[in-house]
This record gives C-alpha cells, sequence and structure tokens, in this order.
C-alpha cells in the first residue's frame, strides 16, 4: 500500500457556520439522536450522533433556469420562520427571492423513532420570470472538513 496523500492534502481547515440561528430543534423522543439548527431559511446544520458532532453543514436550494438566472436560497432570499404548532420543535420556513422570481416554502422536523430530520419536498412558485423556461432547484449540502486529531 502506498504512503501517498491526496492532492491538496490535509484540506482545507474546519469552519463554524452562521452564529445567527433562527431556529433549534430536535424529536421529542429519546430514541432519536438528531438535533437541527436553521439559520438563513435553511438547515445549518444538522448533528449526529451526538449534539457535539455536526455531520451536515448547510442544507439549501439554488433556483435557476439553466440561461441566465442563478440564486442561493441563503443568500438572494428574505426570510420567514414559524413554528408548525406552539411547543413543537418543527418550523415552516418561507424564502422569498429579492427578485420575486421564486418562493420557497419548507416544513422542518425530526422523526421521533428513527435519527432521521427532513424536511418536506418544497413547494415553490414562480413569481414575475420572464422566460419560459423553468427554474431547476438543486439541494446542496457542504460537509464539515474534517481535522486531523
Amino acid at each position: 500500500m502506498s504512503n501517498q496523500q491526496a492532492p491538496g492534502a490535509p484540506g482545507i481547515p474546519a469552519r463554524w457556520t452562521s452564529s445567527a440561528k433562527s431556529g433549534v430543534g430536535t424529536a421529542l423522543n429519546a430514541a432519536s439522536r438528531i438535533w437541527f439548527t436553521l439559520s438563513h431559511g435553511i438547515f445549518n446544520e444538522i448533528y449526529y450522533p451526538r449534539v457535539d458532532q455536526a455531520c451536515t453543514r448547510d442544507l439549501g436550494l439554488i433556483v435557476t433556469n439553466g440561461v441566465d438566472f442563478f440564486s442561493e436560497e441563503k443568500r438572494q432570499a428574505d426570510h420567514k420562520i414559524e413554528f408548525l404548532a406552539e411547543g413543537v420543535p418543527a418550523f415552516r420556513l418561507v424564502n422569498a427571492c429579492l427578485e420575486g422570481r421564486y418562493r420557497i416554502e419548507k416544513e422542518i422536523i425530526s422523526d421521533p423513532r428513527r435519527d432521521a430530520a427532513g424536511r418536506r419536498a418544497p413547494a415553490w412558485s414562480r413569481s414575475r420570470s420572464r422566460r419560459r423556461t423553468p427554474p431547476v432547484a438543486a439541494a446542496t449540502a457542504r460537509r464539515p472538513a474534517r481535522t486531523r486529531p
């Protein structure tokens, strides 16, 4: 076996996400070991299997028409957050494009029986689009960089 390192090793330093949290959630049952934070209209971090181990960072959508429009909901949208019900750690996120071209609604909740957090398939609407090309939305997830011990 070769003792070679991958190009660019050891990688980039670990980075924290934004500290401007708008929500924190978990399941109301000890069977689920998922915790999550919300910020800027997206899943900011998902923690598993412990609350001190972020396994996902910045799970958001990118919207494009494939020609001349590209928008990251985290950066190019106004964000609204509300609880789904009083006392329940589940949220509705609404992100409206600053240019008025789309609106994305998501519901975020943890599964009380499994180690899973989810968001309902996004509902989006096109508002003043000048082109007939339909927008395409793609999920993007950035895993935190690993640091060497």
